[in-house]
């Protein structure tokens, strides 16, 4: 079972992903008011991003084509194969707490700092935070109220509608926070949330995600 804060995190991700308020409740069985609820501050721009995405590469077929509309099914039974292909392989994962520490230290390689005094992870997409924090909080002993977040913004971007989505988001009070630092001449770019930085000050902690990934590293190589 997931907490609160947690369920309301997954929650806001999905909507972020683009999935419907009436899939998510179904899905996280929770009620659709609660859903939609939680989601009510997100607009288009943030709840909407995936579905656009799949509407602008329809576009890319000419509406007067007549082969246009078998061009669609095509392209959306692919997606659909895809998809229940890869459920169907990610549900045969047990999910150990052993397999969690693998793939939590395998997020920290790619996404993770490589000092090993402490952890640090930055990353953008929501999603992945909230994939990692997931696999370190159930694979590894770590206490919550040590989490320190940091953000990295754009020029426009609100500093305090930033840290509640990011807090909202992971479960991390908004206590937890230090002072964010704001890019200039960033008016472009992408990331709608910014960077989100979690630090764990834990050399222990640091020092195992580090020979997890290697010790993975090397064994792939034998």
């Amino acid at each position: 079972m997931y907490r609160q804060s947690e369920l309301k995190g997954r929650v806001r991700a999905l909507r972020l992903a683009g999935k419907s308020v009436r899939d998510i409740a179904k899905g996280l069985n929770i009620s659709k008011s609660t859903a939609s609820r939680w989601t009510a501050d997100m607009n288009l721009a943030e709840s909407g991003l995936q579905r656009l995405w799949e509407k602008q590469q329809l576009k890319l077929f000419d509406s007067n084509n007549p082969n246009a509309k078998k061009m669609t099914t095509t392209l959306n039974a692919s997606k659909t194969a895809f998809l229940n292909e890869s459920y169907t392989l990610v549900s045969q994962i047990s999910f150990t707490t052993n397999e969690k520490k693998v793939f939590c230290a395998l997020l920290y390689w790619t996404h993770g700092a490589k000092t090993t005094n402490y952890v640090s992870f930055t990353e953008s997409d929501p999603s992945t935070v909230l994939a990692f924090l997931k696999l370190l909080r159930e694979g590894f002993p770590v206490v919550s109220a040590k989490f320190r977040c940091m953000l990295y913004l754009n020029e426009n971007q609100s500093e305090l509608e930033t840290r509640k989505f990011w807090s909202d988001m992971t479960g991390i009070s908004l206590g937890q926070f230090t002072k964010s630092y704001r890019r200039i001449h960033t008016m472009g770019r992408d990331a709608k949330w910014g960077n989100f930085r979690l630090n764990y000050y834990d050399v222990n902690l640091a020092r195992e995600l580090r020979a997890i990934y290697q010790a993975f590293s090397l064994r792939l190589v034998q």
